[in-house]
């Protein structure tokens, strides 16, 4: 985790797929950069059709629940993982 990070942070996820209702606002713990892996500490994001496309189960069970969509976003990179060099 990086220095002055918190702890947790607030995160849109589902645990079933569906309609608009399946969103919850939560809690959720901090995660740490993986391989090739950055964390952003997000200012905007966006919610394209895959996002949507996903939630509503049309990309299949190609994606492990539960899920925080948010593909588009934008911030600042405060962690990175081994091997990102760019």
């Amino acid at each position: 985790m990086a220095i002055g990070m918190p702890e947790t942070m607030r995160a849109i996820r589902y645990y079933s797929f569906g309609g608009p209702d399946v969103l919850r606002l939560e809690e959720a713990p901090v995660p740490n950069a993986g391989i090739g892996e950055a964390i952003i500490r997000v200012h905007a994001v966006g919610v394209n059709p895959g996002d949507w496309q996903i939630r509503s189960g049309l990309a299949g069970d190609r994606f492990e629940l539960p899920y925080t969509p948010g593909w588009d976003v934008s911030g600042i990179v405060v962690s990175i993982g081994d091997g990102v060099t760019s």
